[in-house]
């Protein structure tokens, strides 16, 4: 079960990574907009640290 859900988070952050990429590129948009994806993707990174040790 923990093998799948780091898993899941590895699919997710990499998501979170292509959208911040794409409204980076389209440019216009406020950094504020992708604070809640940084801060996701940092918590999945320690998580998965955690128990990928």
């Amino acid at each position: 079960m923990i093998e799948e859900l780091v898993a899941a988070l590895k699919i997710t952050r990499e998501n979170l990574r292509a959208c911040q990429g794409t409204i980076h590129l389209a440019g216009g948009f406020d950094p504020a907009y992708v604070e809640d994806a940084q801060a996701a993707m940092k918590l999945a990174g320690a998580a998965m640290a955690k128990v990928t040790r």
